[in-house]
C-alpha cells in the first residue's frame, strides 16, 4: 500500500459532449427562450454582468495553463445558482459543462469574487431612495 495509491486499477469516466457552449453560440441568438430556461437570465442580462466584470483582475493569470473563457465561467456559474438539489451539484454542473468537477469550483470563485467587488456592487446593486422606502411603508 505505502509503494501504490490504489488498490484497485483506475478507469477513465469518459466525458460526454458540453452543453453550454451550444447554448452560448446557438441559443443566445436564436433561441432566448432557451438561453433563459438554462442560465436564468435573458442574453441581454448576460451580456452587461459579463461586460462589468471581464476586466476583473481575477480573471488573469501568469499560468502557462489558460482559464477558460470568461463567458463560460459565467455560463457555469449562473447555471449552478440557477438550479437545485441534483441539479446543481457539482458533479451535474461539470457534466452539463464538459469540465472537471474543480473546474466548476475555480469558476464559482472568480465570478463570485469579480461580483463581490466594490466596483461592480456600485454599479449592479441600487439602494432605494428615502422616497421609495417610504412609499414601500
Amino acid at each position: 500500500l505505502n509503494a501504490h495509491r490504489y488498490t484497485q486499477p483506475r478507469t477513465a469516466l469518459p466525458r460526454g459532449p458540453a452543453t453550454l457552449p451550444h447554448i452560448l453560440s446557438v441559443f443566445k441568438h436564436e433561441r432566448p427562450d432557451e438561453f433563459r430556461r438554462h442560465l436564468r437570465v435573458t442574453p441581454l442580462t448576460f451580456d452587461k454582468i459579463l461586460a462589468a466584470i471581464i476586466d476583473d483582475s481575477v480573471f488573469c493569470n501568469n499560468s502557462h495553463n489558460e482559464q477558460l473563457p470568461i463567458e463560460h465561467q459565467l455560463g457555469i456559474v449562473l447555471y449552478r445558482f440557477g438550479h437545485y438539489r441534483n441539479g446543481c451539484s457539482v458533479g451535474q454542473v461539470a457534466a452539463w459543462a464538459g469540465v472537471g468537477m474543480g473546474t466548476v469550483l475555480l469558476c464559482t470563485k472568480r465570478v463570485m469574487v469579480a461580483v463581490l467587488r466594490k466596483k461592480f456592487r456600485d454599479v449592479a446593486v441600487c439602494m432605494p431612495t428615502e422616497e421609495e422606502k417610504t412609499a414601500a411603508k
